[in-house]
C-alpha cells in the first residue's frame, strides 16, 4: 500500500524499445494525467548532471504564471526524482501532449499542417532553445539520424516544442561524456557539434551554441531533402517559389554550423533571419 500522494496507476504503457535508454508511461492520479519517463542506463555523472538541469529548468519555468502560454515551446518537467531502487534512476514527469515529430510531419507529408506551419514549429523548438541558453541550459541530442525526430509539434496547438530532454545538460560545466546521437553503438560524429569532436572524454566542456549547430545541421539536412523531391517531381516551375525557400534556408543554416562557436549567429539573429524567410516566401 502506498500513500495516496504517492500513489499512481498506471493507465497506458508507451514505449519500452530494446536498446531505449528510458522507460515511458502514461500515469495518471486523482490529479490528472502525467507523462512519466524513468531514465537509468546513462552514466552515474551523465544522471547526475540530467538531474541538475532538469531542477534548473523546472525553477526557469516555476517563474511563469502560465508555462502552457507564455514557454508552449518546452516542455516543462514537473517533477524530477532520483530513484535508488536497483539501478539508481532519474524519474521525472511532464503534462502529456498529443504531439507528432518534425521529422513524421515532413517524411509522411502530413496534410493537416501547411508548410508555414511546419516550418514555424522547427523555429518555434529554436525558441525553446534560447530559454534554455538564456538559462544556462543545454541539450547535445538535437541532431539526429532521422532530422527533426527530437523536435514536435502540438497538434493542438500547432506549435513547436522540445519534449525529449534525455540530453539536457547545465552549460559551462566539464562532463564526462554527453548524451550523443547515436549511428549503431557509437556516437554519430558527422551530426555532432564540432566542440565535442576530438576532446578527451572526461574534458568536454558544454556550449551552448552547440544547439545552433544542431538546427542548423537539421535545417540543412531536411533542405537538402525536400529539395531532392522538389528537382525530381517535373514541376520546378510550379515549385520555383518552394524551392527558393529551402535553398534561403539551406544558405542560412551553413552559418549556423560555422565551426568555431563563437562564429555562429545569436538565437535571436537566428530566429529573426529564419522567421523571415518562412514570412517572405509563403507570405
Amino acid at each position: 500500500y502506498l500513500p495516496e500522494e504517492l500513489y499512481f496507476f498506471i493507465k497506458e504503457y508507451v514505449a519500452k524499445q530494446l536498446h531505449s535508454h528510458s522507460t515511458r508511461m502514461i500515469i495518471e492520479n486523482k490529479k490528472g494525467k502525467l507523462f512519466f519517463k524513468s531514465t537509468d542506463k546513462f552514466s552515474k555523472e551523465i544522471k547526475e548532471n540530467l538531474y541538475s538541469a532538469l531542477e534548473k529548468l523546472k525553477t526557469a519555468m516555476s517563474k511563469f504564471s502560465d508555462p502552457s502560454t507564455q514557454m508552449p515551446f518546452l516542455s516543462q518537467p514537473l517533477m524530477a526524482n532520483k530513484s535508488k531502487t536497483g539501478k539508481e534512476a532519474i524519474i521525472f514527469a511532464s503534462e502529456p501532449k498529443d504531439l507528432m515529430t518534425i521529422q513524421e510531419i515532413f517524411e509522411e507529408d502530413e496534410k493537416n499542417f501547411s508548410l508555414k506551419e511546419k516550418l514555424t514549429a522547427l523555429i518555434d523548438c529554436l525558441r525553446g532553445a534560447k530559454f534554455l541558453a538564456e538559462n544556462d541550459l543545454t541539450l547535445t541530442d538535437l541532431s539526429t539520424t532521422q532530422p527533426g525526430r527530437n523536435m514536435g509539434i502540438d497538434k493542438k496547438t500547432k506549435k513547436g516544442i522540445l519534449f525529449d530532454l534525455d540530453g539536457l545538460l547545465v552549460a559551462g560545466i566539464k562532463t564526462k561524456g554527453i548524451i550523443a546521437p547515436m549511428l549503431g553503438h557509437q556516437p554519430h560524429t558527422k551530426i555532432m557539434a564540432p566542440e565535442y569532436l576530438n576532446t578527451l572524454p572526461d574534458c568536454i566542456i558544454t556550449r551552448k551554441e552547440s544547439m545552433l549547430w544542431e538546427f542548423g545541421d537539421t535545417i540543412n539536412r531536411l533542405a537538402e531533402e525536400q529539395l531532392k523531391k522538389l528537382w525530381s517531381s517535373g514541376n520546378i516551375f510550379s515549385n520555383h517559389t518552394t524551392i527558393s525557400l529551402w535553398e534561403k534556408l539551406k544558405e542560412f543554416s551553413h552559418k549556423m554550423t560555422a565551426e568555431k562557436p563563437e562564429d555562429r549567429p545569436a538565437f535571436d539573429i537566428c530566429i529573426i533571419k529564419l522567421q523571415g524567410i518562412v514570412d517572405k516566401y509563403l507570405g
